[in-house]
């Protein structure tokens, strides 16, 4: 079976890398697994090589410029000319529009697959976007969501009930296990002391994500503890400004993208996620594999992974938080680690990959 998936680029977010991680699993079922990314240019080079390492051809289609492109259907379209898929499988917005598009002009035959990774967009409750979504999502023959909440508001939203079905996202546990510790005195920009307490976030610097929040709690936490945040977007220099208006420079390192986020997971005294929403945080399972407590925003796509009301936080609530933190970061063992540890073992990228495996061999049955 020839399969493609297309998504807007191969930038660093969570849909992006679970696909890096998802589809050398995929090929080792012995699929043809291509994938079709939209803009180059915008993509990390290391997941480019990682993918094509592990066998998965990566096309793309422009090398630069606007994802909101007319042309890109007709792109799109001259591309599956060009090979003989029997599943086109779509990721994020733009993109599953323009493949939505490209199905119902075209009249093709593929059997047309979309994973809606996010609970919150800006078309969702918009009456405005209600029948365009209905017919967009409806073009495929299934919609896959990574969490029972995002099914829910679907359903409620354009009613896809038929269409939607849930499956979790997976991660790659046995190399989570594997990662070792760091030595955090050998990375620039932090501040080694034995008296201190290292907390990390590991996110993209992005609406959901609310690192500027985290770090107005930083200001209220005694002056031992000390915030890592890795990883980039647009948002990053207004927090790199903000830290220094809160004159808490000496207690933050920005790391920029990182590829050995398990390692710093586990070398530091807590793991903290701090965001108005999450589709299925994939990061929140890394956090509670670590073996270090984990501390997150108490919304959807982390309340429903966290596996105790102790690993949540109320936002907007920063005296709270603070004292949530300098709690949590004394933990060293006990139930709440075995918690953490039992619930992460629940999101396997085996039980992943059966799962969409058992939706693609219905196209090899019909």
């Amino acid at each position: 079976m020839n399969i493609l998936h297309i998504i807007n680029n191969l930038a660093n977010g969570g849909a992006e890398r679970l696909l890096v991680d998802f589809l050398p699993q995929l090929k080792a079922e012995h699929y043809n697994i291509t994938l079709l990314v939209v803009v180059e240019s915008t993509s990390l080079p290391v997941y480019i090589d990682e993918l094509r390492e592990a066998g998965v051809a990566v096309y793309f289609l422009k090398n630069s410029g606007s994802l909101y492109d007319i042309r890109l259907p007709f792109a799109i379209n001259k591309f599956l000319n060009q090979g003989r898929y029997d599943i086109v499988h779509a990721h994020l917005f733009p993109t599953f529009y323009y493949v939505a598009l490209v199905k119902q002009i075209f009249r093709r035959k593929e059997r047309y697959y979309f994973t809606e990774h996010s609970i919150h967009n800006k078309r969702i409750d918009d009456n405005r976007f209600k029948y365009l979504e209905k017919w967009i999502y409806k073009s495929f023959d299934k919609v896959i969501v990574i969490s029972d909440a995002i099914k829910y508001k679907l359903d409620n939203w354009i009613g896809t009930t038929e269409k939607t079905l849930t499956i979790r996202n997976g991660l790659n546990l046995v190399r989570l296990e594997q990662a070792s510790a760091k030595d955090l005195s050998t990375i620039d920009g932090i501040l080694a002391d034995l008296d201190k307490k290292y907390l990390l976030m590991a996110a993209r610097f992005d609406h959901p994500k609310r690192q500027d929040l985290l770090l107005e709690v930083v200001q209220k936490l005694p002056e031992n503890f000390m915030l890592i945040l890795a990883g980039e977007g647009p948002q990053l220099s207004n927090c790199q400004l903000l830290v220094g208006q809160l004159g808490i420079s000496h207690r933050v390192a920005f790391l920029g993208h990182r590829s050995d986020i398990a390692s710093l997971m586990k070398s530091v005294d807590l793991n903290i996620l701090y965001s108005d929403y999450e589709g299925m945080s994939g990061v929140t399972v890394e956090a509670l594999a670590s073996g270090k407590p984990f501390l997150g925003s108490d919304v959807p796509g982390i309340n429903d992974v966290a596996p105790s009301p102790l690993n949540l936080f109320k936002n907007y609530q920063p005296d709270e938080i603070a004292e949530k933190i300098i709690n949590l970061s004394a933990l060293k063992e006990g139930v709440l680690l075995d918690l953490q540890q039992e619930q992460s073992e629940k999101f396997t990228m085996k039980a992943m990959v059966e799962g969409y495996l058992r939706i693609y061999q219905l196209q090899e049955r019909e």
